[in-house]
């Protein structure tokens, strides 16, 4: 294994990073001595290098564990917890929890520098906040907000009674402080749900500070709630009210979709064939939408005008299976009617769509995927193959990212269809993607099917994916 290998297995997320390092002599390139790889390990340790660190979550095991693998080197471990200084509201927020996850593993194995370390981010965090001079922004855009919540989320992770009791005095000090400017964020009011949820809560701390705090939070979530009750048009109307309202010209909103279910055939055919009919593209555009809603009412009239339809405005929409963004309303409304257009065909099963996919799979579209699973057949195996083999795969989230789209319709078309000559897709995506979720379905089903191999489980116990560890462990 070279330097270079390595830090692609790191980026991965693959367990093959650590059993081929904690195996001296064995996995490593002749040229390479462990030192060589104490850079990317630090790396590992201070950032996530995942793919999508929010549907992920922290790499704190995976990186503790690579850090053993060269028998944790005295220099490198304390590099590590000196790079708490570097942290700061500037920092990436899934970085901090990663790495503030990884401080809080350290502290539970005894290393009291990774507790100083941790202690200081989240004073520096904290006194951020209580300087704060001007109202926090709405929904948790600042970033000292945003960053006191990530630490303290990881901070309360540690089983520490005492230090969740201080937590509590922080909060209710901000409280006072604040008002109700901190749950007017709704990211910090989803945080303070789980606090209350944890096994640690509002019942391990009875501090007045900290009955002082559940009890604001009590008030402003009844608050919230009461707000929230508050019913919009769709869901004050019968579905016949909703079928007479929507045809005569009403504004359509998005709960319609809910009310599919209790119309009759004739009503759906009608708005179909008004949806069809219009010329107004908006009002085309939330028709069509209401055909959308997974197993509720399948579109009646057939998918050839749907795909006449598609083929005029696909254009409209980005290469990497996103909607453009345009500087014109109108651009961006058939942008929008586009995809929708293609969320109404993949749910409709028949020889006219396949054909369609495959005319997009030949121009190298994204948007074959989806349809190709829906109207798979036997016979597809090598064509779908290829087609899902085509698209380069490169860690990015931000650029090109057709090929993620397209592993996971493959793995959807994997799990439901028991043909073995999609089993070199399931090996394919355990070797080539970046996004450890996904990487897990491909383990998964691998399982299932008996063909994960004795070396798969073993670096799969090592995975960064907690799941995948869970899975190979069982």
């Amino acid at each position: 294994m070279t330097t270079t290998e390595f830090e692609c297995y790191v980026t991965k997320g693959l367990g093959r990073a650590v059993t081929l390092l904690r195996d001296v002599g064995e996995g490593l390139c002749p040229a390479c001595q462990p030192a060589d790889f104490y850079a990317i390990i630090f790396r590992a340790a201070t950032t996530h290098m995942g793919y999508d660190a929010q549907c992920e979550g922290d790499r704190a095991f995976y990186a503790r564990e690579l850090l053993r693998a060269v028998g944790d080197p005295p220099e490198l471990i304390h590099a590590v917890i000196a790079h708490a200084d570097a942290v700061t509201a500037e920092t990436y927020v899934f970085d901090v929890s990663h790495y503030a996850a990884l401080l809080g593993i350290l502290y539970n194995e005894g290393l009291t520098e990774a507790d100083t370390a941790l202690e200081g981010i989240y004073s520096r965090a904290l006194d951020a906040l209580l300087s704060r001079k001007h109202p926090f922004e709405d929904r948790c855009i600042d970033n000292e907000l945003e960053f006191y919540r990530f630490i303290t989320a990881c901070i309360v992770k540690i089983k520490d009674t005492e230090r969740l009791g201080r937590i509590f005095s922080d909060f209710a000090a901000l409280i006072d402080l604040r008002g109700g400017e901190l749950f007017n964020a709704l990211d910090f009011e989803l945080f303070f749900d789980r606090l209350d949820a944890h096994k640690d809560g509002r019942n391990a701390v009875t501090t007045p500070e900290a009955e002082r705090l559940w009890k604001s939070y009590d008030t402003l979530t009844q608050k919230r709630r009461e707000r929230a009750v508050e019913c919009t048009i769709s869901q004050r109307q019968t579905p016949d009210e909703y079928f007479e309202y929507t045809i005569s010209g009403g504004e359509i909103e998005s709960g319609y979709r809910l009310k599919m279910d209790a119309l009759t055939p004739e009503q759906c055919e009608t708005l179909a064939r008004f949806a069809l009919d219009t010329t107004d593209i908006r009002r085309k555009h939330k028709l069509l939408l209401m055909f959308t809603r997974r197993n509720s009412s399948i579109w009646p009239l057939g998918p050839v005008p749907l795909i006449d339809l598609s083929r005029e405005y696909i254009k409209y929409l980005a290469d990497d299976g996103y909607l453009k963004y345009f500087e014109s309303d109108k651009d961006s409304v058939n942008s929008a009617l586009a995809f929708t257009l293609l969320c109404v065909l993949r749910q409709l099963r028949s020889e006219p769509v396949r054909e369609y996919a495959i005319e997009l799979a030949r121009e190298g579209s994204v948007y074959a995927a989806d349809l190709w699973v829906e109207n798979f057949r036997a016979g597809d195996e090598d064509a779908f193959t290829a087609y899902v083999k085509s698209f380069p795969v490169i860690h990015n989230l931000r650029e090109n990212n057709c090929w993620h789209g397209v592993q996971m319709s493959a793995l959807k078309l994997s799990e439901n269809n028991k043909n073995n000559r999609l089993d070199e897709l399931l090996r394919y995506i355990y070797e080539t993607h970046y996004c450890s979720c996904c990487r897990y379905s491909a383990v998964h089903q691998l399982a299932k099917k008996g063909l994960l191999d004795d070396v798969m489980r073993a670096e799969c116990a090592f995975d960064s994916y907690n799941r995948t560890r869970e899975l190979a462990l069982r």
